[in-house]
């Protein structure tokens, strides 16, 4: 785990660019760094910045949330480009509103011990099994409110949903 002094320190050795930083993920050697400003990638061992597609498929679109998965897919949420998937060879795949999507505006992300996926978004949230959304939960299916900011599975299974005021 790193302290808050050591990844100061790492991100002057890295020369990454200061900013909000809101998720960071270990991912094959690598350091994903989701902040407010876009995704920033180091490699863990040399510790200068790293390559990688997601970075200028990203831009400087807000990053709210990054996890990988037990398949070894990392999942990055963006707050206005919608959920991104990269796949251990690279080929990314991404979930937003212009294909069907329930929100660009996406959260957070959780593998559910099932192997689905879920997102969570400010219109509700999103099932995902094998690379295809199956199943979208918003206010017409009576969630509260409907912008969700995290998520936790139950021991029994049972989601736990934080909305932003429900």
């Amino acid at each position: 785990r790193l302290s808050r002094s050591s990844f100061a320190n790492i991100s002057l050795m890295a020369g990454l660019s200061q900013t909000v930083v809101n998720t960071i993920e270990s991912w094959q050697g690598k350091l994903y760094i989701g902040t407010d400003s876009g995704l920033q990638v180091i490699d863990e061992e040399q510790l200068v910045p790293a390559a990688d597609s997601l970075i200028d498929i990203i831009g400087d679109t807000r990053t709210r949330c990054i996890r990988h998965d037990s398949r070894n897919n990392l999942w990055v949420c963006t707050y206005g480009k919608g959920l991104f998937c990269q796949s251990p060879d690279g080929t990314v795949t991404r979930f937003a509103d212009d294909n069907g999507f329930i929100s660009n505006r996406v959260r957070s992300v959780l593998e559910l011990s099932d192997g689905r996926i879920v997102a969570g978004a400010d219109k509700g949230i999103a099932f995902i099994k094998d690379g295809k959304v199956q199943l979208t939960l918003g206010s017409r299916d009576g969630l509260g409110n409907v912008s969700v900011l995290s998520m936790l599975e139950h021991s029994d299974g049972t989601l736990l949903v934080g909305t932003d005021g429900a």
